[in-house]
């Protein structure tokens, strides 16, 4: 049986330093998603826009925000300052919205980012992950985060039927063998929530089962 799709997946717009916050509204992105960098130990940023004006602004515009804490070279300390800055920026209320905090660095995410009211957690993976939904919901995560090229529709029906979402997030580079495009095809054909993707021409894409539709951004 062929995966049922979530009736409305949202697709989340990567920022960088093309790709503003303002742009992403106007194009009718769902949400934005940002990688997270360190300066230093007492400024967290995401490109050259301080993260707390960044979540602020992102409520105002309606816009979902998905914080990825480390990349694949700096796990470890610099993922849980990350996390634990984000953890206090929540917890003391001085932003408002939709944010959601993911790692590939899941123990960061759970120890520092499970104490903060109101901010949710995402587990972000390359591989798939053995029993992900239930690891999920036993470390209180709202979302598995697989790589695209990775997600099924088994994984994600199995992930639905435990209560847990399944944000996908593309990989896009110009040696990397499948276009992000199709990456976000795949994706939508299986069922997932939603989708984070890089080109924002790909914000026109929704999908249905086996295939998808082209619709107005």
């Amino acid at each position: 049986m062929p995966p049922t799709p979530a009736p409305n997946p949202a697709l989340y717009l990567r920022l960088s330093a093309e790709v503003a916050l303002a742009d992403a509204a106007g194009l009718g992105a769902d949400g934005v998603s940002c990688d997270l960098s360190i300066r230093d130990e007492r400024t967290v940023l995401a490109g050259d826009t301080v993260l707390e004006v960044l979540l602020t602004d992102a409520a105002r515009l309606g816009l979902r925000v998905e914080l990825v804490a480390g990349g694949l070279t700096d796990l470890g300390e610099q993922s849980s300052l990350i996390a634990a800055a984000v953890a206090t920026l929540v917890s003391a209320r001085l932003v408002t919205g939709d944010v959601l905090l993911t790692s590939l660095d899941h123990a960061s995410v759970v120890a520092i980012g499970g104490n903060a009211v109101g901010l949710r957690l995402g587990l972000r993976h390359l591989a798939a992950l053995h029993e992900g939904p239930r690891y999920a919901a036993q470390v209180g995560a709202v979302s598995l985060h697989p790589m695209a090229g990775v997600v099924t529709g088994p994984s994600t029906a199995a992930a639905s039927e435990a209560g847990v979402g399944v944000h996908a997030w593309t990989f896009a580079a110009p040696w990397w063998p499948v276009s992000e495009r199709d990456q976000v095809v795949r994706a939508l054909a299986a069922g997932v929530d939603a989708v984070t993707v890089s080109d924002p021409g790909l914000l026109r894409l929704r999908g249905t089962a086996g295939q998808t539709a082209e619709v107005r951004a």
